[in-house]
């Protein structure tokens, strides 16, 4: 029954939202298949996490379809959406629609390609080129994001422009992309311990910890202005918290548990999980809430 469900929504993507002419995937579709700003620009986002399915579905069922589509994205993003300017590496956040050209950096399209694709890739074909792009990735996590806490009063920036210079025009930081940097790295570190991974992801960590993270209740708050320390409200009477960010942090305790011993990071993973699993699950109804206050 679920991969019924998987392939069938597989084969609307290789059926609808691959552009057969620049390459690359969409970013919107009606329900019916039909484009939704053909000449939109694209973010790294979406081009990432288009590989998401494919990369599951071949890893589960070895289909050579979805190695093929998997591939395809692969080559688009390492063509259109990558840095290799000496010094400057990296992906770009955004490309044109018909990759003329592409721009900017982000937490988004550094840290999201070790998640929906090159972690998969490598682990399956155990080619070298995966797990080096890895390691540049989790280079610009150490340089760039860990490397810009500092001069913070919390997080880390997330945007940048082409030249990694921090985009000040955008504040934000979330708690849960700076949990994901730090797991992301001991994903990386399981395959090569480099200690500059484990020490920046260790840092990630201890500042959630330290600055963003409810120890009464258990689980890391949501999105704070980095430069300020002060937590983004968005309108709710309460403290938030968001059930993405939730299984970030539990995913980041097990993780730096798994290579540290360190219980703080056990009891951070538990403690958040305990708190999801009373107050996101929604018991009578089923499904999960998006956010929950305090």
């Amino acid at each position: 029954e679920y991969r019924e469900y998987a392939e069938a929504g597989l084969d609307f993507m290789y059926d609808h939202a691959w552009d057969n002419v620049n390459g690359g995937w969409y970013s919107q579709l009606d329900i019916n298949g039909n484009i939704i700003g053909a000449t939109n620009g694209r973010p790294a986002f979406d081009a990432h996490y288009a590989l998401l399915g494919p990369s599951s579905a071949f890893e589960v069922f070895g289909d050579s379809l979805d190695l093929t589509k998997l591939l395809e994205g692969y080559n688009h993003l390492e063509n259109v959406y990558w840095d290799s300017r000496l010094g400057y590496e990296g992906y770009y956040d955004w490309a044109t629609y018909n990759g003329s050209a592409a721009y900017d950096k982000s937490f988004n399209a550094t840290v999201d390609a070790i998640t929906t694709h090159l972690l998969s890739l490598y682990q399956q074909t155990n080619d070298q080129v995966y797990l080096d792009r890895m390691h540049e990735i989790s280079q610009q996590i150490v340089d760039h994001l860990a490397g810009s806490m500092p001069s913070q009063a919390i997080g880390f920036v997330e945007e940048f422009d082409s030249d990694w210079n921090w985009d000040n025009n955008e504040t934000m930081t979330i708690m849960g992309h700076v949990l994901k940097s730090a797991w992301c790295l001991i994903r990386v570190y399981h395959i090569d311990p480099r200690p500059e991974y484990l020490e920046a992801a260790e840092v990630l960590t201890q500042d959630v910890l330290n600055l963003g993270y409810d120890h009464d209740f258990g689980g890391p708050y949501k999105d704070y202005d980095r430069t300020t320390g002060q937590m983004l409200m968005w309108g709710n009477p309460d403290t938030a918290k968001a059930w993405w960010q939730m299984e970030q942090a539990i995913t980041a305790g097990l993780e730096l548990w798994s290579v540290t011993g360190n219980d703080t990071y056990l009891e951070m993973a538990d403690e958040t999980l305990h708190f999801f699993m009373r107050y996101f699950v929604d018991h009578t109804y089923g499904d999960i809430y998006e956010n929950r206050t305090r």
